[in-house]
């Protein structure tokens, strides 16, 4: 290198750029490599944009505490539209599945919380436990009745 070209790096000064010679396979080897390095930082920041993006998990500490939500299991309460209500709550609080089935017996009244009392031990999930509901309060009309009430009303 001639002098025109270097200065004193001593005095924090840098030299001129230092040609590189190389043969056509190794630069095509290093395009690659450095193509492939660019690849795979885009899909590192792809996937973390995707994870900031994405719907956030049910926290642990939500509960049934402000659920204004009851069901009482007589004649006339309405399960499904409990079960609808609680659900929403539900999610909307970002309340945990372990959370949800633990804070359950909050929600219910009357004979169906002496229902729960019973079973709770038995259910080990919070779909079991929407499902218990179901098969426990729902209406359970024969085939015959179900076609008579649909046909029955007016649209």
């Amino acid at each position: 290198m001639s002098k025109a070209n270097s200065k004193n790096p001593a005095a924090g000064e840098c030299s001129a750029p230092a040609m590189v010679t190389m043969s056509q396979d190794l630069f095509d080897l290093l395009l690659s490599v450095l193509a492939n390095y660019n690849k795979q930082v885009s899909e590192d920041i792809l996937v973390q944009i995707r994870d900031l993006n994405r719907t956030p998990t049910h926290t642990s500490g939500g509960n049934f505490v402000k659920c204004t939500a009851r069901f009482d299991g007589t004649v006339n309460a309405d399960v499904e539209a409990f079960l609808d209500n609680v659900i929403t709550f539900k999610d909307c609080s970002q309340i945990s599945d372990e959370n949800a089935l633990r804070g359950l017996s909050m929600l219910l009244n009357g004979s169906a919380a002496t229902w729960w009392q019973g079973v709770k031990n038995t259910i080990l999930t919070w779909e079991d436990a929407v499902q218990a509901l179901r098969d426990a309060y729902s209406r359970k009309l024969p085939p015959h009745l179900i076609f008579r009430e649909l046909f029955s009303r007016e649209q």
